[in-house]
């Protein structure tokens, strides 16, 4: 979502923009049908929410995927322009948000707190604010798998470098008495999350260097959904059955079983289109990271005045409600990419 690659017109695979923009519509979609989600799961209206929603568990790994794509392709990866260049874009990116998210909050319900318990909240983040600091690490540990791909080798410094930080954060772990601050942060700086989901980006790079013909598109089109709804109808019976009648997200798991199958059955569906040349696809790919960052501030401010999905028959709703956060989120990324210097944080 947030890789800032230099590619010529010529080379550009522009199958991926299409990717990405589908992975943000699949989260944005997540993000508008949990509005109303924690019902009654033997009611129809969350059966329907619960199919849209298992439609869309791609989106995550497919983000990683892509990254995977994108960065591990590479024949030289200059660690130094990668930390500076990538790693601390997104470093900004999240300390931006987070602030306002949190102020956003803190205003909206009038909450105001002292500055320790503000920066304690801002490093929680936002719900949807997790996928920075993931990545974050995520990206650390590219120049080690990129080094393994390219060069059969490793860089001997950089993984000391990392494995010394690793240990420094796994002692200050066992510290007793540690404030809620400190641990906002060992949270958020969490690489057993980041070495799985890195496992999403080297399958990316794997099946990115495959060819796929008619017959692979039409396959993985018919896979992902039959285990959609398959995994739709196991979260509905693991909720009636094994949660006591309420509502589990039980397959929802991002290392779920169907959300892997699903999110490879359409990164190939997209990847054996080839001769995509349509370059609004690169503008749209750019405004992804903007819509994933805004888009949580209009589902709230809409359902603070009653404006949601579960204003009526989710058939309905759920389309309508995602094409107007779509919609209006990317009039928002537009209208932020215009402005000299705040461009620079979406």
């Amino acid at each position: 979502m947030s890789e800032n690659i230099k590619i010529t017109v010529q080379n550009r695979r522009y199958n991926l923009d299409i990717v990405r923009c589908y992975a943000c519509v699949m989260v944005v979609l997540i993000h508008v049908v949990a509005i109303d989600w924690y019902i009654d799961p033997n009611l129809d209206k969350w059966k329907l929410y619960n199919l849209f929603d298992m439609f869309a568990r791609c989106g995550v790994p497919l983000f990683f995927m892509l990254s995977g794509i994108l960065f591990l392709e590479k024949e030289k990866l200059c660690i130094s322009r990668f930390l500076s260049h990538n790693i601390f874009r997104l470093v900004k990116l999240w300390l931006v948000w987070s602030i306002f998210y949190e102020s956003y909050l803190q205003l909206r319900t009038h909450t105001y707190s002292g500055i320790k318990e503000f920066l304690t909240g801002c490093i929680n983040g936002h719900y949807h604010l997790w996928f920075l600091p993931t990545l974050i690490m995520v990206y650390l540990i590219f120049p080690i798998i990129h080094e393994g791909i390219h060069n059969n080798s490793l860089n001997v410094k950089y993984c000391l470098v990392l494995f010394g930080a690793i240990i420094f954060r796994q002692n200050l772990i066992i510290l007793p008495n540690k404030s809620d601050l400190l641990n906002a942060i060992l949270e958020k700086t969490n690489f057993t999350a980041a070495i799985i989901y890195t496992g999403y980006a080297v399958l990316g790079y794997y099946l990115s260097k495959k060819k796929y013909g008619k017959n692979a598109r039409i396959l993985s089109c018919l896979i992902y959904i039959v285990v959609s709804i398959a995994g739709a109808y196991g979260n509905w019976w693991y909720s009636i059955y094994y949660n006591g009648g309420e509502a589990a997200e039980w397959l929802y798991n991002y290392f779920s079983i169907p959300t892997c199958i699903q999110a490879v059955c359409v990164l190939c569906f997209f990847l054996s289109f080839e001769n995509i040349k349509w370059r609004g696809w690169k503008y749209l790919s750019s405004c992804t990271l903007g819509v994933y960052l805004v888009h949580p501030f209009i589902i709230e401010n809409c359902a603070y005045k009653g404006i949601s999905v579960a204003n009526g028959n989710p058939l309905i709703t759920v389309p309508i409600m995602l094409i107007i956060m779509l919609i209006g989120s990317l009039i928002i990324t537009v209208l932020i990419k215009k402005i000299p210097i705040v461009n620079r944080y979406i």
